[in-house]
């Protein structure tokens, strides 16, 4: 399952990069390290202090490792299943990337002992931003940034536009069926203009929670933000399906997910990556800021224009004698 997973979240240069130099590891890996070794000789740098000496983070020490991952799960600040999957996973491959050598034994027992004794400890919620919205002039500069001939153009340019324009989340996209695109229909305001009705399963085994959304656009007409060109594109490179020709869908492809082998984390991986190779700030964008960026977007179209903002806000309640909105999905 995690191999799938890894697979699924490279990008086309990750596995040019693969094939041609050997074992590598992926941008998010290497800033996970990054972090990780600060945050680890920081911790040092205090604990030294009490022993008036000097305390070099590599090689790794079982004493100085063990007593770091107490601390932190101690504060709160991460779950142990991140300390476990995160600080001391990269930890331990910092070690072996320096040293050229295995994790000692010694070591590897007191990172075990270490995080068997965070089971009572709780994440204390802390306050801080999250990530970044991706509103549509950002997901504009993303999809014109990819390479030539990049071989999930289609598949990526769709989900993002699914993301940002129906504000659904990833647990919903991931649950996409072939069979769950409903029809399509012309649009009585454009000529051309397809509409496409699209299924989303809210995934919470309460069947009356699904719902249709609906986007627009022009089949075989290359428009970099139109989802039904992109759609349509997708299904016919991975599928053999045409987009125009739907009537019925094949039996044996109906109950086929639409974004093959991509979990929540594959998805966001793949966004991040994207995002960075177009010049945004590394992990400014996840794939919550596409439905951020659906609401952003809204807003932004919608001006001062009261009448439009609240159709995208509902007026739910006034408190202390002032009105507040909140978004309805």
């Amino acid at each position: 399952m995690r191999i799938t997973a890894t697979l699924a979240s490279m990008t086309d240069e990750d596995f040019e990069r693969a094939y041609s130099r050997g074992r590598i590891y992926s941008d998010a890996t290497l800033a996970t390290h990054d972090w990780v070794l600060q945050a680890y000789q920081k911790f040092l740098f205090f604990y030294a202090c009490h022993s008036y000496s000097i305390i070099e983070p590599i090689p790794l020490q079982a004493i100085h490792v063990e007593a770091f991952i107490k601390s932190v799960g101690e504060r709160g600040l991460y779950t142990p299943a991140t300390i476990k999957s995160t600080l001391v996973c990269g930890l331990k491959r910092i070690h072996e990337i320096a040293t050229k050598n295995p994790v000692p034994e010694d070591v590897a027992l007191a990172c075990s002992r270490a995080t068997a004794a965070l089971s009572h400890c709780k994440t204390v919620k802390q306050s801080g931003e999250g990530k970044d919205p991706c509103i549509i002039p950002d997901l504009r500069t993303i999809i014109k940034s990819y390479p030539p001939g990049y071989k999930d153009l289609a598949a990526e340019a769709i989900l993002w536009l699914l993301g940002v324009t129906t504000g659904a989340r990833a647990v919903t996209l991931t649950n996409i069926k072939i069979g769950d695109i409903w029809s399509i229909n012309d649009s009585v305001d454009f000529e051309g203009r397809k509409v496409v009705e699209i299924r989303y399963r809210v995934t919470k085994k309460n069947p009356a929670w699904n719902h249709p959304v609906s986007i627009e656009g022009y089949p075989g007409r290359y428009k970099v933000l139109d989802p039904v060109y992109w759609l349509d594109r997708y299904l016919d490179n991975t599928f053999q399906l045409k987009l125009l020709e739907m009537k019925y869908w094949p039996p044996e492809k109906k109950e086929l997910l639409l974004f093959q082998g991509w979990s929540q984390d594959a998805m966001s991986a793949r966004l991040r990556s994207r995002s960075m190779k177009a010049g945004f700030p590394k992990n400014l964008h996840s794939m919550h800021s596409l439905r951020a960026g659906f609401l952003c977007s809204a807003i932004i179209l919608c001006g001062s224009n009261v009448a439009n903002r609240n159709a995208v806000l509902e007026n739910a309640a006034f408190i202390g004698g002032k009105k507040i909105y909140y978004f309805l999905l």
